[in-house]
């Protein structure tokens, strides 16, 4: 009688147990690829916004540069076209103040785009620690 009972049970659910447990086995593979795929693609992004943050300061750096080389250009202009001392200091002292708004600015604007999750990439919080990481990144 019990070999009835266990052919009743194979004869009813056993098609169905197998066809779930392949649908278990199918989820379990589908969420095992998820997980794979994001700590693949989370260490890819990572990975990318380092180097984006890395050009982004070298260009920003450069740019600083060129805006000093600029105010050294026009002071020479200054100069040459007659200017009296106190006002070529006068503009120079407006341009240095210029330019560390621009400082300020590019650390503030930088910190606070970047991304929450991966903020543990920036280094940096005002201008000089910024051309250190800069240095760092160079070496």
């Amino acid at each position: 009688m019990e070999d009835g009972w266990l052919k009743l049970i194979l004869f009813l659910f056993g098609d169905k147990l197998t066809f779930l447990s392949f649908i278990c086995i199918f989820g379990i593979g589908w969420c095992c690829s998820n997980i794979f795929t994001y700590i693949f693609s989370l260490g890819s992004s990572a990975i990318l916004l380092k180097r984006v943050l890395a050009e982004t300061l070298l260009f920003v750096a450069a740019m600083v540069q060129d805006t000093y080389e600029l105010q050294a250009l026009k002071r020479y202009e200054l100069e040459r076209s007659g200017k009296t001392k106190e006002s070529i200091e006068l503009q120079r002292k407006i341009d240095e103040k210029e330019i560390e708004i621009f400082k300020r600015k590019i650390v503030r604007t930088i910190r606070s785009n970047f991304p929450r999750a991966f903020s543990n990439l920036i280094e940096f919080d005002n201008w000089e620690t910024l051309i250190k990481n800069i240095q760092k990144q160079i070496k």
